[in-house]
Parts: C-alpha cells; sequence; structure tokens
C-alpha cells in the first residue's frame, strides 16, 4: 500500500496483463500498484487528494506504471530499494501545468465497479451500466439522483418531492403510483439493500466514491425488486494513513421563490494509522418554496429541510482483511407538496391545508473482506429503519366517501420499516480462464402501516376510514455466476439464482368510507428460480460485443382494497385479496468501444423487454389505492452514451434512449387497451454535456461547465387515451468554477431558460379526479460556492 512510509507484500505479477490500473484517485492507484507490485511507496506528506491517475493498461514493469499513474500529477519517483519507492516533485515548469484544477484531462477513465459482485471494468463487462465518479458528481454540482438521472440513457423517475419518487430504468414501468407493489429498480447503499417496496430514499449524494447504474433485470445476483435494473451509491471509505477532509457551502436564490442554502463537509482520521481509521461526513440543504397555495392564502408552501450525516470506520485486521462498519442517516422534512393545479394557472393550486412529508431512515452496516485461497470473501450485514409519515388533503373526496359536501379532511399514513439482511460471497480470483462466485443470502423484512381518514364533521374518535396493516416478509437465496473462454477471445458467462419466499400480512380496517374487507390474516410462499446467460466477443482490446438473456421477478401479495372486477377481468379463480407474481425477460445486444487513443468511448444497446402479470399500484375514484396486475407488455429499445475529449482540457458527453413500451394484453379494469404506452415512459430522451478547462490568471484555472437535457411526453396511467400527459420539455444548466489549489469557488444557473415543464402529472390522489395537477420543474436558479479541501 501507500503511505508515508509502509508496505505491502502482494504476488509478484506473473506478466504485464497484469499492470492495468484505470483512471481513478491517484492515492487509490497508488495503493492497487503497490499491492501488485509487492513494493511500499512512501509520499512523506506530499499532498495527493486533489489528484487523479493515469490510465495504466499493460505496463511492462511497476516503474513504467508507476509513470503512468503519475503522469497527470506535479510528482515523479525514485527507488531507494529493491521494493521501495518515494514520490519527489517533478520539475517546477511541469508543476505549473499540473495543478489539481487542470485533472484529469487525458482520456475518458475507464472505472472499476463492482456492481456485477466482483471488480472489473465497464468496458470489459457484458451488461449495460453507467458510472459517474464523485469528482464528476462534484463538479457537476450533482447532489441528488434527480439531478443525475437526465444525463444517463434510458433512467426516469416520479416527480413527487425527494424521498418520494419511484424510479425506472429501461422503460420498465409498473405504474406512475408508489405503494404496496414492490420497487422495479433495486437502490443500494455499498452492500445494502435499502428498499423493497417502498420509494427511494433519496440519499444525497454526498462524500462519493461513484455511483453505478446497471439496466436490465439483475435477479441472478440481487434477487427480486431488481427487474429493470439496479441503483447503487458507493461511499468513500475511510483511508488509514492520511488525515484529510473538506468543507463546501452554497447559497442561491430561486425566481418566485426564495433563498436557499447548503453545507456539506467529510473529515478522514487514521486514529490508528495503517491499523483503523474513521471518516465521517455530514450535510444540511434548506430549499425554499416556489408554489402558492390560494386556498389557505399562504405563499411558498413547499419548502424543504434535508440533513443527514455518515461516520465510517475501517480496521485492518490482516495483511488482506478489513472490517467495514457505517452508521448513515437523513431526515427528509418537507413543508408541504409541490404540484399545481393546471386550470389555476401559475405556480398555484387550491387545497384547504397543508400537506407535510417527514423521511427519517438509518442504516447500519458491517462488512467483512478478505482474501483465501485463491478466492476473496464478502460478508455483510446491515439494518435499515425507516419511518415515513404523509399527509394528503382529503377535502375533495369527501363528498363521495362519506356523503357530505361541506366537510374538509385529510388522509395521513404512518410508516415504520426495519430491514435486516445479510449476505456471504465468495469470488475467485481473476484474469485465468474460468472465473467464479458463490453466495448466500437472507433478508426479514418487517413493516407496520397505519392510515386513517379524518374528517371535521365527525367526532375526534369516529374515524371516516382507518387500516392498521403488519407485513412480514423472509427471504433467503443462493446464487452463482460463473465465466469462461469457450474459445479465444469468447467468453460465456452463466448464472443462477433460487430464492424462496414467505409474504404474511396482519390487516384490521374500519369507517364508514371502507370499501375493503374489515380483516384479513393471511401468507404465501414462493420459491423461484432467475437465470442468466450472457456471451461476449473481444474483437479487440477497445471494442467488445455481447449479447445477454436475464430474467427477474417480483413476488405477488395482498391488497384489502382491489375491486372484485379488477381481479376477475384477468381470471375468474383469483382470489381479491392476492395479487399474482410478475416475471419479466430481457435480451440485449451490446457494443462498447473506446477509439483514438482511449479519447473517445461510446457504448450502446439494443434491447427487447417481455413482461407477465405486470404488478401495479392504481388509483380509484375515491382516492383510495389498490393492486392489481396489470397485464403484460413488450419493449424494444435502444440506448447509447458517448464521452469524447477532443483536446486535453475539453470534455464532451451525451445520451440517447428511444424505446417503444407498450401493453400487448390489457386489463380492461385500467381502462387500458393493448397498444397503450406503459406510464411515465417517454418515447425519448437525451442529454448532452461540455466542460472546458482553461487558465485564468497566475496559477487560477478555470472550469465551464454546461448542460441540457430533454425529456419526451409520456402518460401518468395506463390508458393511454384518456391518461394526463407530461414531459415534452427541454432544460439547461450551467456552471463556472474557479480553482487555486485546494480551493474551489464559482457560480452556476440551474434551469437556464426557466422552463416551467410538467415533470409529473400527480400530486393527490383524493382531487385527481376532478383537477388536473403537474408538477413544475424548480424555477431557474441562481446561486455561488465555495470548497475547501485540506
Amino acid at each position: 500500500m501507500v503511505a508515508g512510509p509502509l508496505a505491502v507484500y502482494a504476488a509478484e505479477p506473473t506478466s504485464p496483463a497484469q499492470y492495468q490500473i484505470p483512471a481513478m484517485p491517484l492515492r487509490e492507484a497508488l495503493t492497487n500498484l503497490a499491492e501488485i507490485a509487492r513494493i511500499s511507496i512512501a509520499y512523506n506528506g506530499a499532498n495527493i487528494e486533489n489528484y487523479r491517475s493515469g490510465y495504466v493498461l499493460n505496463a511492462a514493469n511497476a516503474a513504467d506504471a508507476l509513470e503512468i499513474i503519475l503522469s497527470r500529477t506535479p510528482f515523479s519517483f525514485e527507488f531507494t530499494g529493491d521494493h521501495t519507492v518515494k514520490l519527489i516533485p517533478r520539475a517546477a515548469d511541469h508543476v505549473e501545468q499540473m495543478t489539481p484544477a487542470k485533472t484529469p484531462t487525458a482520456q475518458p477513465d475507464l472505472i472499476l465497479v463492482t456492481a456485477t459482485k466482483r471488480e472489473a471494468y465497464t468496458q470489459k463487462l457484458p451488461v449495460s451500466i453507467s458510472t459517474v465518479d464523485g469528482r464528476t458528481l462534484s463538479r457537476w454540482g450533482m447532489r441528488n439522483f434527480n439531478a443525475l438521472a437526465p444525463k444517463l440513457a434510458g433512467v426516469s423517475f416520479t416527480n413527487l418531492g425527494p424521498s418520494r419518487n419511484k424510479i425506472f430504468l429501461r422503460g420498465i414501468s409498473d405504474g406512475a403510483f408508489a405503494d404496496r407493489t414492490q420497487s422495479t429498480v433495486g437502490v443500494y447503499l455499498d452492500e445494502t439493500r435499502i428498499i423493497f417496496n417502498d420509494t427511494n430514499p433519496d440519499i444525497r449524494l454526498i462524500d462519493l466514491e461513484r455511483i453505478e447504474v446497471v439496466r436490465g433485470p439483475q435477479g441472478t445476483l440481487y434477487g427480486d425488486g431488481s427487474v429493470g435494473g439496479i441503483f447503487r451509491i458507493i461511499t468513500k471509505k475511510p483511508a488509514l494513513d492520511e488525515y484529510a477532509g473538506y468543507l463546501r457551502a452554497s447559497g442561491s436564490v430561486t425566481e418566485s421563490g426564495g433563498s436557499n442554502g447548503t453545507i456539506d463537509g467529510a473529515i478522514n482520521l487514521p486514529l490508528a494509522p495503517e491499523r483503523f481509521g474513521l471518516r465521517i461526513s455530514g450535510y444540511r440543504e434548506s430549499a425554499s418554496g416556489y408554489i402558492d397555495n390560494v386556498g389557505t392564502g399562504e405563499e411558498n408552501v413547499n419548502g424543504s429541510n434535508i440533513f443527514g450525516g455518515r461516520v465510517a470506520g475501517r480496521l485492518k485486521l490482516a495483511e488482506s482483511w478489513t472490517l467495514d462498519g457505517a452508521a448513515n442517516l437523513q431526515t427528509v422534512n418537507l413543508a408541504d407538496s409541490q404540484y399545481t393545479f393546471s386550470n389555476l394557472g401559475g405556480l398555484r393550486r387550491a387545497t384547504s391545508a397543508r400537506e407535510p412529508y417527514r423521511d427519517d431512515i438509518k442504516i447500519y452496516s458491517l462488512t467483512l473482506r478478505g482474501d483465501i485461497a485463491g478466492a476473496r470473501i464478502t460478508s455483510s450485514t446491515a439494518f435499515v429503519q425507516r419511518n415515513v409519515k404523509t399527509t394528503f388533503d382529503a377535502t375533495a373526496a369527501l363528498p363521495a366517501l362519506i356523503n357530505d359536501t361541506s366537510a374538509e379532511g385529510f388522509f395521513e399514513t404512518s410508516s415504520n420499516i426495519e430491514t435486516f439482511t445479510h449476505e456471504t460471497r465468495i469470488v475467485s480470483d481473476q484474469g485465468g480462464g474460468f472465473d467464479w462466485l458463490a453466495g448466500v443470502f437472507v433478508a426479514r423484512r418487517d413493516e407496520k402501516l397505519f392510515s386513517r381518514l379524518v374528517a371535521n364533521n365527525l367526532t375526534p374518535t369516529e374515524l371516516a376510514f382507518f387500516s392498521n396493516r403488519n407485513d412480514g416478509i423472509d427471504e433467503t437465496a443462493l446464487f452463482g455466476e460463473a465465466s469462461a473462454y469457450i474459445i479465444d477471445k469468447v467468453k460465456f458467462t452463466a448464472g443462477l439464482r433460487w430464492s424462496r419466499t414467505e409474504y404474511d400480512i396482519n390487516v384490521a380496517s374500519g369507517g364508514i368510507a371502507n370499501a375493503g374487507v374489515d380483516g384479513l390474516v393471511d401468507s404465501r410462499k414462493r420459491s423461484s428460480f432467475s437465470p442468466k446467460i450472457a456471451l461476449s466477443y473481444q474483437y479487440s482490446d477497445d471494442i467488445l460485443f455481447y449479447t445477454q438473456a436475464s430474467q427477474g421477478s417480483r413476488i405477488g401479495g395482498f391488497n384489502v382494497n382491489t375491486p372484485l372486477e379488477a381481479i376477475t377481468d384477468l381470471g375468474p379463480d383469483d382470489s381479491v385479496t392476492v395479487f399474482e407474481s410478475d416475471t419479466l425477460w430481457n435480451t440485449e445486444i451490446g457494443l462498447k468501444s473506446s477509439w483514438l487513443d482511449d479519447s473517445v468511448i461510446f457504448n450502446a444497446a439494443v434491447f427487447y423487454v417481455f413482461w407477465t402479470e405486470i404488478q401495479t399500484d392504481q388509483i380509484l375514484p375515491s382516492g383510495f389505492s389498490f393492486i392489481t396486475n396489470a397485464g403484460q407488455a413488450r419493449n424494444l429499445g435502444f440506448e447509447a452514451e458517448l464521452t469524447a475529449r477532443p483536446f486535453p482540457n475539453v470534455e464532451l458527453s451525451s445520451a440517447f434512449f428511444w424505446n417503444n413500451p407498450e401493453l400487448t394484453e390489457a386489463n380492461p379494469f385500467l381502462g387500458a387497451d393493448a397498444g397503450d404506452k406503459l406510464p411515465n415512459i417517454a418515447a425519448v430522451s437525451a442529454s448532452a454535456g461540455a466542460t472546458i478547462e482553461f487558465p485564468i490568471a497566475g496559477k487560477w484555472n478555470g472550469l465551464l461547465a454546461a448542460d441540457y437535457s430533454y425529456v419526451g411526453e409520456s402518460f401518468l396511467t395506463f390508458a393511454e387515451d384518456i391518461a394526463p400527459t407530461m414531459g415534452g420539455y427541454h432544460v439547461g444548466n450551467i456552471r463556472l468554477t474557479a480553482q487555486l489549489n485546494n480551493l474551489r469557488t464559482g457560480i452556476y444557473v440551474d434551469n437556464v431558460w426557466n422552463t416551467r415543464g410538467n415533470t409529473f402529472a400527480f400530486g393527490n390522489p383524493f382531487s385527481l379526479a376532478n383537477q388536473p395537477q403537474e408538477t413544475p420543474l424548480r424555477p431557474r436558479t441562481m446561486g455561488v460556492f465555495l470548497e475547501k479541501q485540506f
């Protein structure tokens, strides 16, 4: 490893091919090289935190690899012994050219990822995957998923507000409404699955190594709830050899709103150098509202406050064994919802009261990693606790629900979710002709949900509706995957997951507005297999062709509110309390390529999806939700992403997505027909971005970043002919940064053209039947920021 000084002894490389280290933070690259080459690298206090390494591909020896790694930095090196190296400053003229603001500029980075549960380069994997490292997130000012998603091909989401949204990948949408059905996209924080049927908690993208988005079913490795793909947040881990950190603050003003502020920071503490360290990070952001409620006479009602933090510890148990522990906490407080009534014009709506929302999530994890007998073991245990409280103004629905046209009231839900997960897997050393992994996964999830409908014309002790619901899920799974070269340059991969899931429910409901059953105690069990096969052809070092087929599924469940007509339309033997499991198959053909000495990277895929018994949450005219199976669908699509550096100081990026998701068999109760589109999915979306680095004066350097995205038109429900439409808007952002060594400052404008846009044609289920709803983009926001690294 790297130190000031220290040594790591790893197996001596047997071939130049083992000296392959992608561009990454300099510290990590030096650590990787030290472990591969069995050398000690000392830097004696040199500040290496703000630099990126060069990309090492087939270096002949450790010295050549080290020269490439340091090529973007003001450091050189010299050997002080057979296995010891120290970093030294380069000549002054070289240092002037290599200040931190000028990195990286050589070529698009090939990023090492772990989304396939083994370390691999994105360009060598037979799967559609996008990665964004922490440096890029910071440069673009992307702090949340909604800011990131438009820049990636085939990524979409609903927009009720922070921590309230569903994510869709590759056009695989089960509907715009979230309630009881399992998510189609798995959301992970490091090794921990953090959602099941709940919405994306919108963990802020602060102090991260990278994010990984994998498209298509990942049931073999990740199980139920990943039929569309997975979204992984990879946090920075404690470094055991240096004190470091940063502090960043920003302030901004939103047109038609008010002032906003954010602050975040992190500190790395090697409390026992090379043995134990902590990394502590935290953040707080306050955003003004911009929606006026003419019903209550209040302005800018939808303000928000989000704060959170992370404490991560790393203990080095032995040379190749580490124990990582982390506690992640976040609270989202929304003063009100963010939709408008279209018929009122402007950024306005009329409700009888505010609709606040609060989400508290706590994530605790412990992960052991180590090497034994030519393989690597990862064993991770986690506990997730989430408490969510949601309120809707229900006044518009009370005439139908309780037969009173003068009553006012609200609908409130309180959810407490506790999830325990454990996974242990073993992965073979890579580089030979045959690679494999195998693992076991267990999980237990308990959710307590209390719902109530309160009307002001009833006595305080009488509820128009109430429901106490307890759901429990136990899951056990065995999984494995293997890859082998069947002929030169052609690799075959196959995987299989067996899982057994037991789902139990205990619910009691009542009230004069209760249209479902008064009580239900039941359980169901399912055993299932999720297979995957892939074939890849490494045409050259720079071009990979691949094809794959994979399956995903979601266990069915129970619903106490489903109308009988919604069930019997699909099958006369179905139970009114049950919705069926669904299954999705995905096939694709893809290309991964780099050109002009890696200055251009172009990846593309054509895919076809077939989905049966689609589970979906839907809303009755009364405002209450229910679950049914929508039918079956197919989707043919194309996705592409391009990154290029035509000049050392210029980086261009773009993404394009086209698809045609449509029902082939429809549930008539939903008002849909075969050929209708899947909800919330635009046929076309695209984005483009550019960054330009330039000298300002003296040692100051500048960075200009601009991006553009387009989201096409989509529909709120499966019934295309009568569904509200949304989308069809363009958005641009711009950011100007100045940097002097470890100090950065700048200005930015989000939503440059002040586009209103209708991002989501929904906000309140109880007024949806009689009030057209829109969710506008946040109006143009202009701000400044300051960041100091130390």
